[in-house]
């Protein structure tokens, strides 16, 4: 997934003309939830779905911290992998 494009043009033709073009981006998503994906392509985010391997766990207890900690360990992981895939030992 290294070689991917990090942006899709989108095109919109009319009969044989093009009226209009958009650069959109393209992301990772960790969550496998259908509905998170449906919601972003809405919005013109086109993503992959690549599962964390990260076991979830936090002692936070109000919920949008727990969602900070819970991202900041997948985003910690995936940064890892792409090092080590990059720079082998």
């Amino acid at each position: 997934m290294d070689d991917e494009p990090f942006f899709h043009l989108q095109l919109k033709y009319e009969g044989d003309s093009l009226v209009s073009h958009r650069l959109l981006p393209h992301v990772v998503l960790a969550s496998q939830s259908p509905r998170r994906k449906d919601l972003l392509e809405q919005i013109g985010i086109f993503a992959d779905v690549v599962p964390s391997e990260v076991t979830e766990f936090t002692l936070e207890t109000e919920p949008a911290a727990a969602v900070v900690d819970l991202s900041s360990q997948k985003v910690a992981v995936h940064n890892y992998i792409i090092l080590v895939r990059r720079h082998p030992i």
